[in-house]
């Protein structure tokens, strides 16, 4: 059957994804692309398990310091949160397409953002306390989707919490279901994080895009980069130059 080869969940994703207005299309090539959306949860899942599996890190009763979380930590919690409360305002009103189109946005943000800067201090390191908070933000990251991807897509939902929510938290409900949905368990003050972030990524964007355009290669160094912009753009540029060095 259709739920056996393609999966109960893909096909759950793929009817409530698809706006009230329109037919809903199903076949393979729909029900793929709806696993490749879905496929970068399980993702930064697997990121997640392979790290912990060897440094075995307990968050039961761990709350990390505001002062001691990194921006970008911050960043990733307030996106979280604005996620969870946008998934909980479009329940409310039946808008199941906007809890999927905000739910491809962040994975994408914690896997191509968040996880692709932060892979390093998931290592070995000195500082176990900056590691610590690393593990906290993405647990609490993928602790919340799972909570509020689950009336779309439970079964991989509860999988994740067996696997990967409950292990690092023995406080953790034992099941997804009986967690109830809560909105901003955990919160921090990153006014403008977002916007500043969202100003960096669309620099990338269009870095990578001249680079094509260009044929300069991805590992090719540059020796300078301009940027044209106001004081906001200047003030997220000097928040982020580290990483953008990096890049």
């Amino acid at each position: 059957t259709a739920f056996e080869e393609i999966g109960a969940d893909i096909i759950r994703y793929n009817f409530v994804a698809t706006p009230l207005i329109n037919d809903v299309k199903f076949g393979r090539a729909t029900c793929d692309e709806v696993k490749r959306k879905i496929l970068g949860l399980w993702n930064a899942y697997v990121f997640l398990n392979t790290y912990a599996c060897i440094d075995n890190p307990d968050l039961t009763n761990f709350t990390p310091n505001e002062s001691e979380l990194t921006f970008i930590d911050k960043w990733l919690i307030n996106r979280v949160n604005e996620f969870t409360a946008n998934a909980h305002e479009c329940y409310s009103h039946q808008d199941f397409g906007g809890v999927s189109k905000d739910f491809e946005n962040l994975v994408d943000e914690l896997t191509n953002w968040y996880i692709r800067n932060n892979r390093r201090r998931f290592y070995k390191s000195e500082n176990n306390l900056d590691t610590m908070n690393a593990y906290f933000c993405l647990h609490y990251a993928i602790k919340n989707i799972s909570m509020a991807m689950f009336p779309i897509i439970p079964f991989l939902s509860e999988y994740l919490w067996q696997n990967a929510v409950r292990p690092l938290d023995n406080n953790a409900e034992e099941s997804v279901a009986l967690h109830g949905f809560k909105v901003a368990e955990f919160k921090v003050n990153g006014e403008g994080l977002t916007k500043k972030t969202d100003i960096i990524r669309n620099i990338f964007t269009m870095a990578s895009k001249l680079r094509n355009e260009n044929q300069i290669k991805v590992k090719q160094p540059l020796k300078t980069m301009f940027v044209n912009g106001n004081d906001e753009v200047a003030k997220a540029v000097e928040l982020y130059r580290d990483i953008i060095e990096s890049e």
